[in-house]
């Protein structure tokens, strides 16, 4: 009989998530680590795409149990999107009628964070690095989420990528919108050209508004995406 074919080499992915108030981002980080440990994929880094600055702590809660985190021999590059989206209103918090708090505002001034208890409690009670001179406590302690994604693309390879959004469109719409720098001279669309082979979406919803009126998370910072600047690659909505 003939050999049986080589196995096919570890997926790569990234991983790009709003880790905050649904636990399903948890998860599916788990999920990878624990595809990553089967040696199934390569997960090559994670990035944070809501501002509220303890999400990446989280993140690197999860990275170091499995041995992958800052300072340790496996760590993956980390980022974080620092800017205002993720806030809600007072109102939204106090559960006001008609004011869904899933649905959340650009800004609002002081910030409100759209966020879950785990995510704290990750941050507070985890090691999020192999010692303190590397812990992660907050987005401050990480690189700008797209500086991290054109970091990635930017390193030699093929067009082998898959990009695995789990919620806001923050910083793939960043990542679109990003011209040439030091890391690399092409710009985020041709990075994304050269080397993502595919979206995976996680969330969304493609109409300008939810039926309870209120805007939708990626209507206004996903609108290089949605509104047809497109991706080389394939967008997969799950």
């Amino acid at each position: 009989p003939a050999p049986p074919p080589p196995p096919a080499p570890p997926a790569k992915l990234i991983i790009d998530t709003d880790m905050g108030f649904d636990a399903d981002d948890a998860a599916a980080l788990c999920l990878a680590h624990a595809l990553a440990d089967e040696g199934e994929v390569e997960l090559l880094g994670v990035t944070h795409d809501s501002g509220y600055p303890l999400g990446v702590a989280a993140i690197a809660a999860i990275n170091t149990w499995y041995g992958r985190g800052p300072g340790q021999a496996r760590a993956i590059q980390l980022g974080a999107y620092k800017g205002p989206f993720g806030t809600v209103s007072p109102a939204c918090l106090e559960g006001e009628y008609g004011c869904s708090p899933h649905w959340p505002s650009r800004s609002a001034s002081p910030p409100h964070w759209l966020t879950g208890g785990y995510v704290n409690a990750l941050a507070a009670d985890f090691p999020t690095g192999a010692a303190v001179h590397t812990a992660v406590h907050s987005s401050a302690d990480v690189p700008d989420a797209v500086h991290t994604l054109r970091a990635l693309l930017a390193a030699p390879g093929s067009k082998d990528i898959t990009l695995v959004a789990i919620g806001f469109a923050t910083n793939l719409a960043g990542l679109l919108q990003s011209s040439p720098d030091a890391i690399s001279p092409l710009s985020g669309r041709e990075l994304v050209a050269s080397r993502v082979r595919e979206v995976v979406w996680q969330g969304g919803w493609y109409q300008p508004d939810h039926p309870d009126g209120h805007a939708t998370f990626n209507l206004d910072c996903g609108s290089p995406y949605f509104g047809g600047a497109g991706w080389a690659g394939t967008s997969a909505p799950a």
